[in-house]
């Protein structure tokens, strides 16, 4: 009578085993992808340019860079809307809104971007004088 009660146990573990084997988890599946290139108006790479990819319900940020290629490649994410924006020094900034990423998606978002206008600074490499109060010609 044990032997018997002793083989359907088995037979339960094995079965559930089996069960567990065939239902893999998959996190990707459950997630999306956003990957993409990021060209200057003349079609050549960006090197080095900064994705940035908000999420605007959660203000949840995710960053990376483009390769010298302009190829990036961010993490995968929750599904949901997002915002995309890449900067990159002496070019104008770039911004996608209301990116929708669905469960298992791989969105392709190409850029191309400007070049910026050339701006002025100033620098400043030293104190101002000091006032004299008690000087008026100071």
């Amino acid at each position: 009578m044990q032997t018997a009660l002793c083989r359907k146990r088995i037979c339960l573990c094995a079965a559930l085993l089996v069960l567990a084997a065939l239902l893999p988890v998959n996190l990707h599946a459950q997630s999306g992808t956003i990957s993409g290139q990021v060209l200057d108006v003349s079609g050549a790479a960006v090197n080095g340019a900064e994705i940035t990819l908000l999420r605007p319900s959660t203000q949840i940020r995710y960053t990376t860079a483009s390769d010298a290629a302009g190829n990036y490649i961010l993490p995968p994410v929750a599904p949901g809307h997002y915002q995309l924006t890449i900067t990159a020094p002496k070019y104008q900034s770039w911004t996608e809104s209301d990116i929708v990423l669905e469960f298992g998606s791989n969105r392709v978002v190409n850029a191309v971007l400007a070049v910026g206008s050339v701006s002025q600074s100033v620098q400043v490499t030293g104190a101002p004088p000091e006032l004299d109060t008690q000087d008026a010609d100071r």
